[in-house]
């Protein structure tokens, strides 16, 4: 067994930051992803994290309490916008029956509404079994649906189709900068697009003009602790290019 996989369960030893979703047209904080780390040490990356918790079949475990934290925390902060949470799905199977004991919203006090659970497309998720119907169940319970790591022409864009998700995360690497594919995209899926690893102004110039409704990177800020606000350049920019509220209210 991992001793210091048990450690991190036995006494809560995770941590969660918050990266801003910026709507491009206005420049104004859209929500916040919930990203979660471990202590410092070989565990403190997510990536080793989960795959630790996988190797010893301890993944719903940990799915669990890195979703409580992840409430505890937005509520403690009077996180403003939508809660973007990480679901993985094998844990979802693992431990769920019925979409109403996904998180305890009421507990925490955070309404379904709010918050949008993410599924990574990496896999073809469709694989197992029932997912698309909980999926659905989870809809009608109120919570909105991201498909993330998205990629236009993959053999993954059957299940986003299935799955008809509310948005969609694309990283700018992934398209190598190819806004269009993104745009064709969200046509094709009729969700909004939120592009990801917007590292570089240049990059959130050519977003602000693409028509692509949300960003996500570190140059509009890194994951922090507490819920940060847009970092100097990138409110700059954005307050050149964003659509007049007038305009908006006009349309």
């Amino acid at each position: 067994m991992s001793t210091q996989l048990d450690e991190i369960l036995e006494k809560n030893l995770v941590q969660t930051l918050f990266q801003p979703i910026v709507a491009l047209k206005t420049g104004s904080i859209f929500g916040y992803e919930a990203l979660t780390r471990g202590p410092e040490g070989a565990l403190h990356a997510p990536l080793a994290l989960f795959s630790e918790a996988k190797r010893y079949n301890r993944l719903p475990e940990l799915d669990r309490l890195c979703r409580d934290t992840i409430l505890h925390c937005a509520r403690e902060q009077h996180a403003e916008g939508l809660l973007f949470i990480n679901i993985d799905p094998a844990a979802l199977f693992d431990r769920f029956t019925k979409a109403e004991d996904i998180l305890h919203t009421r507990e925490e006090s955070y309404p379904a509404d709010r918050i949008v659970l993410e599924f990574t497309m990496e896999e073809d998720i469709c694989k197992f079994g029932s997912f698309i119907d909980l999926v659905q169940q989870l809809k009608k319970a109120g919570f909105h649906i991201a498909c993330d790591n998205t990629v236009p022409g993959s053999t993954e864009l059957l299940s986003v189709h299935n799955l008809h998700p509310d948005y969609i995360k694309i990283s700018l690497l992934e398209t190598g900068g190819s806004y269009q594919s993104a745009c064709a995209l969200a046509q094709m899926t009729h969700a909004q697009v939120i592009a990801v690893g917007v590292h570089t102004a240049e990059q959130l110039r050519a977003l602000a003009e693409s028509g692509i409704a949300y960003a996500q990177g570190n140059f509009l800020s890194p994951p922090e602790t507490m819920c940060p606000t847009l970092r100097e350049p990138a409110r700059i920019l954005l307050e050149q290019t964003a659509v007049p509220r007038r305009e908006i209210s006009d349309t």
